[in-house]
């Protein structure tokens, strides 16, 4: 959509590696809840939240390619 590089530079890519740190997290997240014994709602909402967060970022990162 944007043919300017440095417009591509400044949007897409943050976004994009700012989606992939969220994954990571949360892959990271999951990891120890399905570890844990006792599952709780709190954590279960703060995995949800980070996992929305990185794919919305993904999302808006990969339209503005």
């Amino acid at each position: 959509m944007l043919d300017d590089p440095r417009a591509i530079l400044l949007d897409a890519v943050p976004l994009l590696v700012l989606a992939a740190l969220y994954v990571i997290v949360s892959g990271a997240l999951v990891a120890a809840l399905v570890r844990e014994r006792g599952r709780s709602w709190l954590g279960l909402g703060i995995w949800l939240l980070i996992t929305l967060v990185g794919l919305l970022a993904g999302l808006l990162g990969g339209l503005r390619l």
